[in-house]
Parts: structure tokens; sequence; C-alpha cells
């Protein structure tokens, strides 16, 4: 049955109405004044912060992350790199780390006098505060491994020069978003809705008409409900984030060096810290074991362990088995400190790949790193086995 055309008019107007302005429940869960920062502007820009509240978020905002959520339940914090979308609760600090929070705490201190010198318990608003900061400062340190500054990154792709991408956030042209979930089904809520997926896990997504990188983290598991397990979950996203980034998102990196770049960067945190990556509703592969530095001891004594040529073929993490995990975390570690300044050339090269056209092209990837290989350092596969190894047995 067809209502009547009057009847009609009016549910139009009233749909018009509800779309035109957020729920109240929307606006409340954006309106919670920071107790650090008082959301005050001119503090914001001292510590290199844009805003709190209201802010784009994905392909959406940030009303659409914290819809139909209580007042005060969520916090959104955007900095000179970053977007957060933050809805968690307080956490305690742990007693082994109480000292290094401490000095943490007494640097936002000096940016936001209202930060307390010392917290056992860290609120919302004072663990968004501390996450983005540590999130700047790994940006930072990934951006040093990489070689590359701000400055190296032009608004848009010039007529000539190298090529460094299509944006100023690493080739990208938006900035990076974590969206941090209390529940799996939050968080799934919000995924499925880009992605059309249903994933258990953290999803990481590349919004293309807004050119950003952007993660969607079910903060759910008891690890992560810890300050510092959620930091280096974080950390070790980000770094998959940037090296897709860098240079624009143009086609998937090599898969050891994906991963083994984002458990280098997760464990200078923590030694043991370890995220598993797995597929998209998938099952994650073996865990490797705790003490990454002691099993690549071992393999390097004996000259055991998985080769790069085998690791140069591998497309997915859920191909990883056995030792490979280790193997990919030494040869990057290695490469890093080792030799710091070939290694960023390496990297640079891997993601600046362009075709005849002048396109970015992920075409024949392994035959590039050979090729790098040999321009950087005159190594085959079998001699970056040994060199890596060698570099080990003296450490």
């Amino acid at each position: 049955m067809r209502p009547a055309p009057g009847w009609l008019a009016l549910f139009v107007c009233l749909l018009a109405a509800l779309c035109a302005s957020p729920a109240p429940l929307q606006e409340a869960a954006l309106s919670e004044p920071c107790p650090y920062c008082e959301d005050d502007p001119r503090l914001l820009e001292a510590a290199g912060l844009v805003r709190h509240g209201a802010m784009p978020f994905g392909a959406r905002d940030a009303a659409a992350v914290a819809a139909g959520a209580p007042r005060g339940s969520w916090w959104f914090l955007e900095s000179a790199h970053f977007r957060v979308a933050f809805g968690l609760g307080a956490c305690a600090v742990e007693a082994a780390r109480m000292d290094e929070v401490e000095r943490e705490l007494t640097e936002l201190r000096k940016l936001f006098p209202r930060v307390p010198k010392r917290a056992r318990r860290l609120d919302a608003p004072l663990r968004l505060h501390l996450l983005v900061w540590r999130l700047e400062q790994r940006y930072a340190r990934i951006q040093q491994a990489f070689g590359v500054r701000d400055a190296d990154f032009p608004e848009s792709r010039p007529l000539s020069g190298p090529f460094m991408g299509d944006g100023r956030f690493m080739g990208e042209k938006d900035k990076f978003e974590f969206a941090i979930f209390p529940t799996v089904a939050a968080h799934q809520a919000w995924s499925r809705e880009f992605s059309g997926a249903t994933v258990t896990d953290t999803l990481r997504w590349h919004f293309s008409p807004q050119h950003k990188l952007h993660a969607s983290v079910p903060a759910a598991d008891a690890d992560l409900r810890t300050d510092l397990g959620l930091q280096t979950h974080l950390t070790h996203n980000l770094a998959h984030m940037m090296l897709c980034a860098y240079k624009h998102f143009s086609y998937d990196p090599p898969v050891w060096l994906d991963e083994g770049l984002a458990l280098v960067f997760e464990k200078e945190l923590h030694p043991e810290a370890i995220t598993l990556e797995g597929q998209e509703g998938g099952i994650k592969s073996e865990r490797p074991p705790p003490k990454f530095a002691a099993r690549a001891r071992v393999l390097a004594e004996r000259d055991e362990g998985p080769r790069f040529a085998r690791l140069l073929g591998l497309r997915e993490v859920a191909d990883f088995e056995g030792d490979d995990y280790v193997v990919c975390w030494a040869l990057v570690t290695f490469l890093l400190q080792a030799h710091p300044e070939k290694a960023a050339a390496f990297i640079g090269g891997i993601k600046g790949q362009l075709d005849e056209r002048g396109v970015p092209s992920g075409r024949d990837l392994p035959g590039l790193q050979r090729k790098l290989m040999q321009q950087l350092w005159g190594w085959n596969p079998a001699q970056l086995d040994a060199a890596w190894r060698a570099w080990y047995r003296t450490r």
C-alpha cells in the first residue's frame, strides 16, 4: 500500500531533518572538554596538535565512529600526522613501567600543566594524549630509518625531480588514522562498512579517494588493554602503514620487508612484544619464540633457518612458517643497524619503481630487490644470508 502524497511529503521532510543533524548522543560523545588541554587552541598548537572533537574520519567523520555512544565514551585528537579515535576507558600503569611513564608525563606536562607528575592510573583523555605523542615519536623514528623527512614529500607530484608519491604524508594526501574500539563487535560494525569483510583482528585499509591509510583496532584482548600492549600494537601497524604509504600506496611491498620492519619497530619498545598478522578472517601463522635475538643468534651460529631466496618468493604472511618471522626481523635489524644509508636507499628503491610511462609499478619485485642488492652491496641472496649471520655471530 502506498502512502498518501501528503504523508509522503511529511515523511521526506522528517527524514531530511534527521539526516541533516547528528543524533544528540553523537553530539554529546564529541562535546566532552579535555581536562588536560581544555581544548585551548593555543596550547594545542604549541604542542603540535590540531584539535579534539569533530574531524574527518575514514570516509565519514568522528560522529560516525561514535554513533550511539554515551557521553564521554569516545575521545578524538588530531595531530600533525594523525587522527585518532579512542573508545577505551582508563587503565592502570604496569608496575615495571612506572618510572618510564613518569618521564613521559614530565614531558607532556611541559605542554599541558594540568597533566599529573605521576599517575598509577591513566584516564581516557590522558591515554589519548600520551598515545598520540608516542605515535608522533614513532613516526619520526620510522622516517629516520627510511632516510626521509616531511620536507621531502610535496603536496602533489611535481613534473620533475625524484618521485616521492603524491602527498605530504609519506606520499599520501591525508593523515594516518587509528580507530580504537573497546569490542570486536564495534570494530566489525565500523570496518565492515568500508571493507565488506568481517575481521576479528586489526584491519588496515587504504581509502583511495581520500588517499590515506586507516587502521581499525579492536582492543578487546587483555594484552591490548594494557598501556604498553596497545602502544606496541599500534607501532607495529604504523610501520606497515608508513611503508605502504611511502611514495604512495600503489602496490604491496615485499612481505619479508613489510613484516620485518613492523617487528623491528615494535620490538624497539619491548623486545618480547609481537603482533601476529592474519589474513582477512583467516588463521594466523604459527607463533614464533618470544626472544627473537637469542633465536637469531642460534640460527646464525648453526647456519640454519630460512634463506633469503625463499623469503623473496613469499607473497603473504599466511605463508610464513618455522623461523620466517625471526629471520625477517634479523635481516631488517642487520640492514638498519649495520648499513643504515644503504638500507634506506634499498627501501626507497623498492617503493619508488616506475614503469615506462612514469607510473608506479610493482612488476617483478623479486627481480628489483636482487638488482638493488647488487647495486648497493654487491650481494646476491646467498651473500646476504652469509652477511647477516656473520654480523650476529659477533654480537
